[in-house]
């Protein structure tokens, strides 16, 4: 029986913060002694949310510590798992993450990665901030943004993931540039607009206002251009001009 006391009273402690989030301690901050940080809560902690629309979003990090402020929970190396009643859907991870327990948001922070693991062929998020609200049921980010897919690598000052009503993944960029990836790795232009929404099950880009797109040395200019990543050709586009590239 000794030797589970300690297992079973470092359990103990672990629930009452769960539940309580009253765990305090005076003792200096073994891992930061910035006075900001008042203590430590636990180490290799796992936090379980859940949302209105049934997603189920699991925290684990190596260490967490709360802030004097404004009660918010910093992590350190998180990885997150975000799963709907049919699987995981996403998973992420970030040198650092907060919790901000009252607004049901989390955000990812520093070389911070999101990927898809459903909806066709894998794609990857990346940027210096990415936040989850899961009231919402959103991940964004309003810092410079890359989405890495099989066929292209999309470059963006921000982005927006959402789900729509039929559980589709639609994702929003802002100010884009498209490179397509040809079978040897290598990054063509293909495009570029003020907004460009992508959407991974059908494996569709569609660029909007001021919007470029490269095929066959024709560049296309139009308000609207709607185009296949599996055929690797434009579907439709709205009011466009043609030019050859000479």
């Amino acid at each position: 029986m000794r030797v589970f006391f300690p297992f079973i009273l470092l359990s103990l402690l672990f629930v009452i913060f769960i539940t309580n989030n009253s765990l305090m301690s005076d003792k200096k901050n073994e891992l930061n002694e910035d006075i900001n940080y008042k203590y430590i809560l636990i180490e290799q902690p796992e936090w379980h949310f859940q949302d209105s629309a049934n997603n189920s979003y699991k925290i684990r990090s190596l260490e967490a510590k709360r802030t004097k402020k404004d009660e918010k929970i910093i992590l350190s190396k998180p990885l997150i798992e975000i799963s709907s009643l049919k699987g995981i859907t996403h998973n992420g991870k970030a040198l650092i993450a907060e919790i901000q327990p009252t607004k049901n948001i989390f955000s990812l922070q520093k070389q911070a990665l999101i990927k898809s693991l459903s909806e066709g062929k894998s794609y990857e998020l990346y940027s210096d901030q990415i936040i989850v609200n899961k009231n919402k049921n959103t991940i964004s980010s309003n810092s410079y943004s890359t989405l890495e897919t099989e066929t292209i690598h999309l470059e963006s000052k921000t982005f927006f993931l959402e789900k729509m009503k039929d559980g589709y993944t639609k994702i929003t960029f802002s100010d884009s540039e498209i490179l397509k990836i040809d079978s040897s790795g290598k990054k063509n232009p293909l495009g570029n607009s003020k907004k460009v929404y992508f959407f991974p099950k059908e494996e569709l880009l569609i660029l909007k206002d001021s919007a470029k797109l490269l095929q066959d040395d024709i560049t296309i200019q139009a308000d609207e251009i709607h185009y296949d990543l599996i055929q690797g050709k434009i579907l439709s586009s709205k009011d466009s001009r043609l030019s050859k590239e000479i």
